[in-house]
């Protein structure tokens, strides 16, 4: 999922996440500044079988595009899902 391309400042990204199971690998959050991918959090293995919150201020000085990215383990014994993504201007609120 890569979002559309934003304007310089400051931002918000919030989403939930869900990763369970025994080969869950790494569900990464990510900018793209023209052909440039940088990694901001990479989230790796079990956990839990829960719904979890993720929240990050993100600052660019150039325009920019946020994207997520799964990558899957070598067998299908695991769930990776995200759901309800935001990305709205100025900082995140606890």
């Amino acid at each position: 999922v890569i979002s559309p391309v934003l304007n310089a400042g400051e931002y918000c990204l919030r989403f939930y996440y869900f990763l369970y199971g025994q080969d869950i690998h790494k569900f990464r959050v990510n900018t793209r500044v023209g052909d440039r991918d940088t990694v901001l959090d990479s989230l790796e293995g079990n956990q839990g079988g829960s719904w979890h919150t993720y929240s990050k201020d993100i600052t660019m000085n150039t325009k920019f595009q946020i994207f997520l990215e799964a990558i899957i383990g070598g067998t299908d014994n695991g769930d990776m899902a995200f759901d309800d993504v935001y990305i709205f201007r100025g900082r995140c609120i606890a």
